[in-house]
């Protein structure tokens, strides 16, 4: 069994620019007078926010990572999961992109496999590219 962790690009970077840009109105909330039921509101609203952009943004960040075991490649990303068998797999290409996948960067390896009658594409973005195909050939 082989573990890759996502490689982490500008994504990340952003994601916790806007972890840093949430706090901030919670902050001028608590040094601000405001009533208690107010405050509270705020704190609750913030609390909600917060919650929804950790298991959307934040989760996805800690736990995406590429698993070649058992000539299966197994692909988790937040609650993301799917296995894909190697000898499933046509061929593998280099490419950027922004879209939504289970990649953290824009620099991916897109994975081309057939998936019973359709040939279906994912995007990912393993550390060690090189290595990475290397382990899928064996």
């Amino acid at each position: 069994m082989k573990e890759y962790q996502s490689e982490k690009g500008t994504f990340y970077l952003i994601a916790i620019i806007i972890a840093i840009v949430l706090l901030l109105p919670l902050l001028i909330v608590r040094y601000n007078p405001v009533s208690s039921q107010e405050r509270l509101a705020v704190i609750l609203a913030y609390v909600i926010a917060a919650a929804a952009y950790f298991f959307s943004i934040i989760y996805p960040i800690l736990n995406t990572r590429y698993i070649i075991k058992d000539k299966t490649l197994v692909i988790k990303s937040g609650f993301y999961k799917n296995d894909i068998s190697c000898d499933k797999i046509i061929e593998i290409t280099p490419g950027k992109s922004f879209q939504r996948e289970p990649a953290l960067s824009s620099s991916r390896l897109y994975v081309k496999y057939r998936d019973g009658q359709l040939i279906k594409t994912v995007g990912i973005s393993p550390k060690n590219k090189e290595d990475f195909i290397k382990s899928l050939q064996l």
